[in-house]
């Protein structure tokens, strides 16, 4: 006991506070400072499982993800690079969501569900944004991808759903 009183007695305010100082000045500014970069520590992991079935002319998308709640995510189906189903958009509940795409009666062939999320494809809620930054700089992820250094990150993720016949009949599907 004498020991800590004496060391307490021992101790310089100034450089007491001078240590406080520069540990406040490190949370303050230097932590907000280095979020900015593109660092591991400072991601935030996601990812989006989408899972497609045919009903008929309808392609129906039930997907899971660690995407905060309120995140806006727009699903579309392709051929051949060209989008053959209206873009739809759904939000994030409790770690999913869904949604139903319709098909054109003319389509055929091998067709790719794809599913996006990224604050250039929709306007994200705040919530959002306080999590994954204004522009996704703070995504990561395996589905995590930017066009261009200043673009914003996305996540882009597509998913093969077999082929349709020119009847519109759905040849059995991999998709998952």
């Amino acid at each position: 006991m004498r020991r800590l009183r004496r060391a307490l007695d021992d101790a310089n305010p100034v450089k007491l506070a001078m240590g406080a100082a520069l540990i406040i000045l490190g949370v303050v500014v230097l932590i907000p400072l280095l979020s900015t970069y593109d660092l591991p520590l400072f991601q935030v992991q996601a990812t989006i499982h989408p899972r497609a079935t045919f009903h008929g002319r309808t392609v129906s998308v039930a997907a899971t993800t660690d995407l905060p709640d309120g995140a806006v995510v727009d699903c579309y189906v392709v051929r051949d690079q060209v989008d053959v189903s209206e873009t739809k958009t759904a939000r994030v509940e409790r770690g999913g969501f869904g949604l139903d795409l319709q098909l054109p009666a003319w389509t055929s062939g091998s067709l790719e569900l794809d599913c996006v999320f990224g604050t250039a494809w929709a306007e994200q809620p705040r919530t959002v944004t306080d999590q994954i930054g204004a522009k996704g700089e703070r995504l990561g992820g395996p589905q995590v991808f930017v066009d261009a250094p200043g673009v914003p990150k996305e996540i882009f993720v597509g998913v093969d759903l077999g082929s349709i016949g020119p009847g519109g009949s759905p040849i059995p599907s991999t998709a998952t």
